[in-house]
C-alpha cells in the first residue's frame, strides 16, 4: 500500500524534525565535554623546567580558549631530583586532571609540591566537536620559598 503526502503533510514533519534536531542540539550543548564523552583528545607533556632553589608550587592558571564542547586539563609531577620520579598529580593526590577555566587561578594542594626543585607539567586537550579544539596560549605555575 502507498501512502500519498501532501505538502502540507511533508511540512510539519519537516518541522518536526528540524524542531527535534534543534532540541537535541541545545540540549547538548548544556552538557560539558569530559574524557567520556571526547571524540578526540591528546596531551602534551613538558620538558622539566629547573627552578634553581627549592620552592613549593601554589597555584596553576592558564590562558587561551575552550567552551562546552572542550576539556583543557593539568597535571604536575614535582621532584627534587632532576632525573625524578616523575608521578603526575591532579587535584589532592589523584590521577584525575585539574579541570579549570582560562584566567582562572587554581591553588594546588601544598602537600603534594613542596621544597621541590624540578616540575613537569601535562596538559590534556579533549574535543566534543569534532570541527573545533580548545587552544591554549600559556600556563602559568606560581610557586614561593
Amino acid at each position: 500500500m502507498k501512502v500519498k503526502m501532501t505538502g502540507l503533510k511533508k511540512l510539519k514533519i519537516f518541522l518536526v524534525f528540524v524542531i527535534s534536531l534543534a532540541i537535541y542540539n541545545y540540549v547538548d550543548s548544556q552538557n560539558n565535554c569530559n574524557l567520556n564523552n571526547a571524540i578526540s583528545s591528546g596531551y602534551l607533556e613538558s620538558p622539566i623546567f629547573d627552578l634553581g632553589n627549592s620552592y613549593n608550587l601554589t597555584k596553576i592558571s592558564w590562558q587561551g580558549e575552550r567552551d562546552n564542547n572542550h576539556f583543557v586539563g593539568f597535571q604536575i609531577a614535582s621532584s627534587i631530583s632532576s632525573s625524578g620520579p616523575w608521578i603526575f598529580y591532579g587535584p589532592d593526590f589523584s590521577n584525575d586532571y585539574i579541570d579549570i577555566n582560562p584566567y582562572q587561578i587554581y591553588s594546588l594542594n601544598n602537600k603534594i609540591h613542596q621544597g621541590i626543585r624540578y616540575l613537569k607539567y601535562k596538559i590534556l586537550l579533549a574535543s566534543c566537536n569534532e570541527f573545533s579544539s580548545p587552544r591554549v596560549d600559556k600556563i602559568i605555575i606560581y610557586f614561593s620559598k
